[in-house]
């Protein structure tokens, strides 16, 4: 998928229900990984090369609220590492 955004080093690899780095055993091991689902909506590939290279995604429709059940729309953003949304 590409180079990992966190340790520069490893690649993100598909490691079946999520991606992850392949550092993860390194002597300095990298535990970045990116699920393959987010709030009740599958992450394509497009989206996942995005995240890694841009650091986040264009705006993606039919997130679901965990609180409400109601869908929405937002970009994905890595934030110190973690996958968080971006409403703005």
């Amino acid at each position: 998928m590409g180079i990992c955004p966190i340790c520069k080093t490893g690649r993100i690899v598909d490691k079946g229900k999520f991606y992850g780095c392949t550092n993860y055993k390194a002597t300095d091991p990298c535990t970045f990984s990116l699920p393959k689902k987010w709030s009740e909506k599958s992450l394509g590939k497009t989206a996942i090369k995005d995240l890694i290279t841009k650091g986040e995604t264009s705006k993606l429709k039919g997130f679901k609220s965990k609180k409400t059940g109601k869908k929405f729309d937002a970009k994905l953003t890595i934030k110190e590492g973690k996958l968080s949304f971006d409403f703005g």
